[in-house]
């Protein structure tokens, strides 16, 4: 299924240069980081996927493999695996339809992506590890964007409603339940199973947190520009702005502090980031500029 110009604009997710009706190049590269009480350490730096094309939304499915985004020049949108020791690529998913958003789920033997159906329909479906046997993981769930699972069974995904809004949904009953509106892309789950996620309040983004009682509480405000960060097993959360990135603490009393800068690598516009398991390698997508 090729994708229309109505669909890349729902996903939000793509840099489209409207004139060349091009996506901008993207690739994906991999550093070593080394997170200690107190202190991040960055080391080496590699590009992994330098392909032709869109390479984006990265994530780790255990210690040693990546899954990602892939579209090429037929605008065909699938996922792909790199593995870091044999540093091999791999063709994930085997369809003619488009899949994004690839993650594992809670319960480790299926990955889960959001799947553009032949009537635009965008669902969350799930694959073996083989990427095989795919099939809708919540039916009833149409005009996803972006998730992240919260347990077996409960799904945050960002809505594509106007303004996005974030919603709670069920995968066992037809249930769901809004908790904000005009959220960002980026959704991710604290160590304690905190959903964290951005919403743009006053032309800033914010990072909130959904309480347990259901209210939402604005934490730290990000640069401008910047709406995707990630969550490491000790609760630091990063972000990155251009070629540089920075963390802040649990108690977001020290606001942003730089960790790591690429710029001199060549890596000068990073727009999201990812954790391996092991927190020793982190993802970075760069969108190369013209």
């Amino acid at each position: 299924m090729r994708i229309t110009t109505y669909t890349l604009w729902l996903f939000l997710f793509v840099v489209f240069n409207a004139s060349a009706q091009q996506f901008q190049e993207s690739d994906i590269w991999l550093a070593d980081i080394r997170i200690k009480p107190g202190s991040v350490y960055f080391g080496s730096i590699q590009n992994i996927i330098n392909t032709k094309g869109y390479d984006n939304q990265p994530c780790f499915i255990d210690d040693t493999t990546l899954l990602y985004t892939h579209i090429g020049d037929d605008g065909q949108a699938d996922i792909y695996s790199y593995h870091t020791l044999r540093k091999m690529i791999t063709k994930f998913t085997q369809t003619k339809e488009s899949e994004y958003s690839a993650k594992p789920t809670p319960w480790g033997e299926t990955i889960s992506v959001v799947e553009v159906e032949q009537d635009s329909t965008q669902r969350i479906w799930g694959f073996n590890k083989q990427g095989k046997n795919g099939k809708p993981l919540i039916p009833y769930l149409d005009s996803v964007g972006y998730y992240t699972w919260l347990n077996d069974t409960c799904v945050a995904a960002f809505i594509l409603t106007s303004p996005p809004s974030l919603q709670l949904c069920s995968s066992i009953h037809p249930y769901t339940k809004t908790i904000a509106k005009n959220i960002g892309r980026c959704l991710q789950v604290s160590a304690e199973g905190d959903l964290h996620f951005t919403l743009l309040k006053d032309s800033v983004t914010w990072l909130c947190k959904l309480e347990r009682n259901g209210s939402t509480t604005p934490l730290i405000e990000f640069f401008e520009g910047v709406e995707d960060f990630v969550i490491s097993h000790s609760n630091l959360i990063f972000c990155a702005k251009g070629g540089i990135i920075y963390y802040t603490d649990s108690n977001y009393q020290l606001g942003w502090r730089m960790c790591g800068n690429f710029e001199s690598s060549g890596v000068k516009g990073i727009y999201r980031i990812a954790l391996s398991n092991d927190q020793k390698k982190m993802a970075l997508v760069n969108i190369q500029k013209p």
